[in-house]
């Protein structure tokens, strides 16, 4: 199980050490799993889905459906489980970035409309990993894309239980965890 925050920096390393792995650029989003191995490691695995299912959608109402199928299809729970994640690319913004960049931050927050963050002079495109393990706990990782072309190095937030992010991504995370996450082992009764 991750209650231990040892495990909770162990999951925060993985999901770090693989966004510094990857080297390419337009990739197509990943659903993974974390699990645990040995002595206290974790081995992280792509879960088979088909490529073609991204291009049918927004990468996070497509992981929506797939979390919803899932957890409709009643599947097994997957042994040794300790976290589901999900790797994609996207823009993100900084209020400092540009004035139009702060004018959208700031309708968001407000409620307004605002427009595509790709269409927001001062952009940072970024590789991200969103995380959820067994308990609950959210992890986001990130990376920016650099002028070169190479991506700084992964930094990893694990959220505390009042902050945790929402939207569509972290709500499928939430769905697929709950359902594939490993059952706890019924105790013995004594007569």
């Amino acid at each position: 199980m991750t209650d231990s925050t040892d495990m909770q920096s162990k999951i925060a390393a993985k999901c770090a050490e693989y966004l510094d792995r990857r080297t390419e650029w337009d990739e197509p989003p990943a659903l993974l799993g974390l699990f645990a191995e040995g002595d206290q490691g974790l081995r992280l695995e792509r879960f088979p889905l088909p490529l073609e299912m991204w291009e049918m959608g927004p990468a996070g109402v497509m992981l929506g459906r797939y979390a919803q199928l899932v957890v409709e299809s009643e599947m097994e729970p997957i042994p040794d489980l300790v976290a589901v994640a999900f790797r994609c690319e996207a823009f993100a913004l900084r209020d400092d970035a540009s004035p139009q960049a702060e004018e959208v931050i700031r309708r968001r927050m407000a409620g307004g409309s605002a427009p595509r963050n790709a269409d927001v002079p001062g952009r940072v495109e970024q590789r991200m990993l969103s995380a959820v393990d067994t308990n609950g706990r959210h992890y986001m990782t990130t990376a920016d894309r650099l002028a070169n072309g190479s991506a700084a190095p992964a930094a990893t937030e694990v959220f505390t239980d009042e902050q945790d992010p929402t939207g569509s991504i972290p709500a499928a995370l939430d769905r697929l965890i709950a359902a594939l996450r490993p059952q706890p082992t019924p105790s013995p009764t004594s007569n």
